[in-house]
């Protein structure tokens, strides 16, 4: 990966002038983790959460009525 960026950055005009400080700060901040999340990706980040708390509700509404499989569920915990 280093290397790829390297020959990128000789590649552009640009970046050969510019002193390694701020080549790295331009690197630091375009492969920073701290990018702040849309209201979109939250929203959908949210309603992953929902369905999933839904679906395992339903698996265990699910065993739970099941004769069987809560038999074979109490068992093996």
């Amino acid at each position: 990966m280093t290397s790829f960026m390297a020959a990128c950055l000789v590649s552009i005009k640009k970046t050969k002038d510019l002193p390694p400080d701020q080549l790295q700060k331009a690197l630091r901040k375009t492969f920073s983790a701290e990018k702040k999340k849309s209201k979109i990706r939250k929203a959908l980040d949210g309603t992953k959460v929902i369905y999933n708390v839904a679906s395992w509700g339903a698996t265990a509404v699910g065993v739970y009525n099941n004769r069987a499989l809560h038999t074979v569920a109490t068992t093996t915990f």
